[in-house]
């Protein structure tokens, strides 16, 4: 895969975590949930791929990881809907 492709998967792979998330009860999921319900949305990810991503949104404040479980941070919930941009992440499209 190409660098600007990779990259682009990775965007919006990072964007769907965030928008399962916000869709989460109580914004919360353990990781290997997070997986499905992403590879469900349609980004077909390996578990230490999740993991990855999960430990870079964490790093960015847009969730909190702990013990292999993610909760969405308000700024996350804000990068999710649009409302805020983080570089690293897409921006969700209209009407997703």
């Amino acid at each position: 895969m190409s660098q600007l492709v990779n990259k682009v998967v990775t965007e919006a792979r990072r964007q769907a975590i965030l928008m399962a998330l916000s869709l989460a009860a109580r914004y919360t999921q353990p990781v290997p949930l997070l997986r499905q319900t992403v590879g469900v949305i349609g980004y077909v990810a390996s578990l230490d791929q999740i993991r990855a991503d999960a430990a870079w949104l964490e790093e960015m404040g847009l969730l909190a990881l702990d013990n292999d479980v993610v909760t969405l941070t308000q700024r996350g919930l804000d990068v999710a809907t649009g409302n805020a941009r983080t570089p690293g992440v897409s921006i969700p499209l209209p009407g997703v």
